[in-house]
């Protein structure tokens, strides 16, 4: 997230951003079918941990287009 840090963001925006980033995540991940076991959060962005036996090509396919 860009100025995830900023000097002007409290805790309360850096906790809405968090949020904000969860429920686009969810949505474009649900929207492509693409379930994931583990998320961490990292900040300013998310590790995101995928089933080993998931096809990865759908990944790339639909997901981009779901996160704009």
């Amino acid at each position: 997230m860009a100025e995830f840090t900023h000097a002007s963001r409290t805790d309360h925006h850096r906790q809405a951003m968090h949020r904000g980033l969860d429920e686009i995540l969810q949505s474009a991940f649900d929207g492509a079918g693409i379930p994931w076991a583990v998320s961490e959060d990292r900040g300013d962005g998310k590790m995101i941990i995928m089933p080993p036996d998931f096809p990865r090509a759908r990944m790339f396919e639909q997901l981009p287009t779901l996160l704009l």
